[in-house]
């Protein structure tokens, strides 16, 4: 048998016998794992060494699996929405205005906005992704279209994969989480959340050096009221989690139209986090209320989980 390539500990040394590391022009982990593991017909002889290294095949496949699990049609410049309407921002200026300035500016204070209407609501939805674009804001977006259980899976690793392609640096974290349990994605979104996003995103802050700022994500979400009761529930306990716990400082905007369980859940889960909160009405005053909704409802709350579920809370 021919060894190309032989490593000995002795190569990690100067000639001199001291450790390279004291030297000027001392091997780098990088290049030792290069050295190591680029070629094929590499053998080690003496010495102790530790890789602990995962291959482009493993994290590949753990790549290949999220975009296999992501909803490509959720994406606010889907092919899939190309034929929708879009909206001018005359019909409710003040309210676009309230939500889009604070976003280009980067001064967004509240952490999740709800709003909601009867009608219109997925328009601004549109609108105000289109605006991030042009402002040169790069926001993450799932609009939910015809709801079935698939696309309710897909949600957490849609913004997720949509992450990714903003931070490349968090795609390998990312790639990894599911190389460790593959049954990730088939569990709730909470867990998802947390495998997905808060824990890589949460490596990557540490990983980066003090200098770099924080960017400010935006994650604009339409027509979660097209899910069923349950999956709301579960969706709106992920959102409120990601809007505290997210490594970076994030705004989440929600569009829907109003619907009991929304309300219930938001003030079942969002119960330390501010909630803008901005209820559309044709011909109506505009009137945003910035409120923490568990706080300001709990008695609320607690008086009207007994009603029946298609009755709509006035708050």
């Amino acid at each position: 048998m021919t060894l190309n390539n032989v490593v000995k500990p002795n190569d990690l040394h100067g000639n001199d016998g001291s450790s390279a590391s004291t030297k000027s022009s001392f091997i780098s982990v990088q290049n030792l794992e290069h050295s190591l593991f680029s070629k094929s017909n590499v053998v080690v002889t003496g010495g102790s060494f530790i890789a602990n290294m995962r291959s482009e095949t493993e994290c590949l496949f753990g790549w290949n699996t999220l975009v296999g699990k992501t909803s490509m049609d959720a994406f606010h410049n889907s092919a899939a929405r190309c034929h929708l309407p879009r909206c001018s921002n005359r019909p409710h200026e003040e309210v676009l205005k309230q939500i889009i300035e604070p976003i280009k500016a980067q001064t967004i204070s509240t952490r999740i906005t709800w709003v909601h209407g009867a009608v219109g609501t997925s328009e601004m939805a549109q609108y105000v992704a289109d605006s991030c674009v042009t402002s040169d804001i790069r926001p993450s977006t799932f609009f939910f279209g015809e709801v079935t259980e698939k696309c309710f899976s897909s949600f957490i690793p849609t913004i997720a994969y949509q992450l990714c392609l903003r931070f490349p640096d968090s795609r390998k974290l990312v790639a990894q989480a599911i190389d460790d349990d593959p049954a990730i994605l088939s569990r709730s979104p909470l867990d998802q959340l947390d495998a997905l996003i808060i824990s890589p995103f949460t490596t990557l802050r540490h990983l980066w050096n003090s200098d770099n700022p924080n960017p400010r994500l935006v994650v604009i979400i339409d027509a979660i009221h097209r899910c069923s009761a349950a999956h709301q529930r579960l969706l709106i306990q992920a959102i409120s989690s990601a809007a505290e716990h997210f490594a970076f400082p994030a705004t989440f905007v929600i569009f829907s139209k109003p619907t009991t369980h929304i309300k219930l859940a938001f003030m079942e889960y969002a119960n330390t986090i501010p909630v803008v909160d901005i209820k559309i009405q044709r011909g109506g005053p505009f009137k945003p209320l910035v409120r923490n909704l568990a706080s300001l409802c709990r008695s609320v709350f607690y008086s009207v989980v007994s009603l029946p579920l298609s009755c709509e809370i006035l708050l």
